[in-house]
């Protein structure tokens, strides 16, 4: 039973004692679970970090990796990559005094994915996964208008959703900023409402501005921006500017430029549902068992596509 006064994510969470909090998606999606993983730090349970990386992890040092397909990031990590958002968050998290290494998984298919989660779950003893998405896309089952950018989302759901672990829950943050990828983000709350009747959907929470989760993320964010300059996070910057209460077309980055934003308190909230609930809603997502590449993952998306006729588009009513 949840109560009014604790967010079910974290009554989920009680019993727990080792969480890993991964980003979902790659590049900086890692970034988007930080204030869970300080308000989790906060409670006393042991925190990992982990993240589908975009960076070239096979040019990393042999000792750096745990097993195949398993980085162990520090601050002080060598890459010949000059985009490497485990690396920054792992400086950041050093200059904080906080545990500072990030796992990194290469973007490979389900098979060798979830083999790399098992071997976290079984060295750091896991007993909960909170899967981070930044944006929502991750909640679209396969039939909605546009999809955003699926391929490693559904990899990593897959990936955990076949994980032996007591607890595996979904957090998604940054509501809204999905629209430039053309999900319609209507159909996203469609979905939560469906996932709500399954019993799945945990519930919705902000991050308070005046809060040290807050105050820790914005100074996270802040100091990516500046170690990766020519490429920032727009998911991470857009919600990062709306917990500093900017609205609307407010740009941050020239990435942006030629786009209409919309920036808002909607993104500054998590929307949380059961991981096992979300995967078995999913259309597709059993089809993706058994692929190594990222571009099977890729291939198979399209095939389905190509099968359906996807739920047509819908405007807010108000």
């Amino acid at each position: 039973m949840f109560s009014l006064h604790e967010p079910p994510l974290f009554t989920r969470l009680k019993q727990a004692q080792r969480v890993l909090v991964a980003g979902a998606g790659g590049g900086f999606d890692v970034y988007a679970g930080l204030p869970l993983a300080v308000a989790l730090w906060e409670l006393g349970k042991q925190v990992h970090l982990a993240n589908l990386s975009f960076s070239r992890l096979h040019g990393l040092d042999l000792e750096v990796w745990l097993e195949q397909d398993v980085a162990a990031i520090g601050p002080d990590t060598a890459t010949r990559d000059w985009y490497f958002p485990e690396r920054s968050l792992a400086r950041w998290l050093k200059a904080h005094d906080l545990p500072s290494t990030v796992y990194a998984f290469p973007k490979v298919g389900v098979s060798p994915l979830r083999a790399a989660y098992q071997v976290l779950v079984e060295r750091l003893d896991i007993d909960a996964v909170v899967l981070v998405d930044g944006g929502t896309d991750i909640l679209l089952r396969g039939d909605e208008a546009g999809l955003g950018t699926p391929e490693e989302d559904m990899a990593s759901l897959a990936a955990v959703h076949g994980l032996e672990v007591r607890e595996k829950i979904v957090a998604c943050l940054g509501f809204g900023v999905d629209a430039y990828h053309g999900v319609n983000h209507v159909q996203v709350l469609e979905n939560l409402a469906a996932l709500d009747r399954d019993g799945a959907y945990l519930g919705a929470f902000s991050i308070p501005r005046a809060s040290r989760e807050s105050e820790l993320y914005l100074d996270a964010v802040a100091y990516a921006q500046a170690e990766t300059p020519a490429r920032p996070s727009i998911v991470n910057g857009s919600i990062a500017a709306a917990l500093h209460g900017q609205i609307g077309d407010a740009h941050f980055t020239a990435r942006t430029s030629g786009s209409e934003l919309f920036i808002n308190p909607l993104m500054t909230i998590y929307f949380t549902v059961d991981a096992d609930g979300l995967a078995r809603r999913s259309l597709y997502l059993d089809r993706l068992e058994g692929t190594t590449l990222m571009r099977q993952i890729s291939s198979i998306i399209q095939s389905f596509r190509a099968e359906i006729t996807p739920r047509s588009p819908r405007a807010f009513p108000h």
